[in-house]
């Protein structure tokens, strides 16, 4: 996030806005819309973690762990709370599997929950997984989690989201409507 390129958008945030959401929730697409509408840089941690290690958070999880994906997450989610112009944050859904990394982003981030119920998360993971095998590479762990075993880390990792106050439902709704609701409600009329 090098400051030489940086601009001054119409809109303007205290702090970073993270999204986030179980795997299907469209937040990376939800982020894009905002970053559209409003003018506001986007951070899609995933895609910068991928430039910055040179391969996909797959293939870095699958031949080195997760520590140097968790390492570098750390370093764009920092770049991302010290830019000069605060931006919008598509967090993935490991960065609430991490302590450190969740106490950073609700430290120093306004943190937005996009809420898919578990059933609807289920029936997007599958359909997505058929589509694209690398997607929600992990938690279906390549394609070989029992429906029963994909259905327990959705479960886990929903459970961290419940403490976060503000929850936007995205079941039914199309990315674009998503961030034309979240930006009316922050104040931020497109």
């Amino acid at each position: 996030m090098d400051d030489y390129y940086a601009y001054t958008p119409l809109l303007r945030l205290e702090r970073p806005l993270a999204l986030v959401g179980a795997p299907g929730a469209a937040v990376e697409r939800t982020a894009r819309a905002v970053n559209l509408l409003s003018g506001l840089p986007l951070v899609a941690v995933d895609r910068r973690v991928e430039h910055l290690l040179g391969r996909s958070v797959e293939l870095v999880q699958l031949e080195s762990g997760s520590t140097p994906r968790t390492e570098t997450e750390a370093g764009v989610l920092r770049e991302a709370v010290a830019a000069r112009t605060k931006p919008i944050v598509a967090l993935t859904d490991v960065t609430y599997t991490d302590d450190a990394l969740q106490a950073l982003v609700e430290t120093e981030m306004d943190v937005v929950l996009l809420h898919l119920d578990l059933a609807d998360a289920l029936e997007r993971v599958a359909a997505e997984a058929v589509a694209d095998r690398r997607k929600h590479y992990a938690l279906t762990q390549a394609g070989r989690a029992s429906p029963d075993e994909v259905r327990a880390a959705l479960e886990v990792r929903l459970a961290r989201y419940r403490h976060l106050a503000r929850v936007v439902p995205v079941a039914g709704r199309a990315p674009l409507e998503v961030a034309q609701g979240l930006l009316a409600d922050l104040g931020m009329v497109t």
